[in-house]
């Protein structure tokens, strides 16, 4: 069902994706020709596999709330998401790393890491409502 808790971690992880386009991940110093030192905010639209890597967990969540009459599916796409965003994580180090010392994290690095946690209490949602269903099917029997 849509009503479920486990819809609204979604939902949120599906706000946050879309957050992170916007807001800047990292800040990077340039120093132009006069030596003046000015700083541009680094989004995921500017690197294209953070791009990639948002994209896959906000269409992951979506497939996730629409899988509700299969949990077992459900689980699988939760957990598939939060590998997804582990690797969006880690894509994020390294490109910090391989920009250079003169790119400091900002706020947008901790919206893949709310994301995840959100899946994380989603998928412990889903697997609450499955031990719910068969501990009521042992009843039936």
């Amino acid at each position: 069902m849509i009503q479920r808790k486990q819809t609204l971690f979604l939902i949120i992880t599906i706000l946050l994706c879309v957050a992170s386009v916007f807001v800047p991940w990292s800040y990077q110093a340039i120093s132009d020709a006069l030596g003046a030192v000015k700083q541009e905010g680094l989004t995921t639209v500017n690197q294209p596999s953070l791009s990639v890597a948002s994209a896959a967990a906000l269409t992951l969540s979506v497939f996730g709330i629409f899988m509700f009459k299969n949990r077992g599916l459900q689980k699988k796409i939760i957990a598939l998401s939060i590998i997804v965003i582990i690797a969006w994580l880690a894509v994020m180090i390294y490109a910090k790393f391989h920009i250079g010392p003169n790119c400091v994290f900002y706020i947008g690095t901790v919206l893949p890491v709310l994301a995840m946690i959100m899946n994380a209490l989603a998928w412990k949602g889903v697997n609450a409502d499955d031990k719910l269903v068969k501990s009521i099917d042992r009843f039936r029997d």
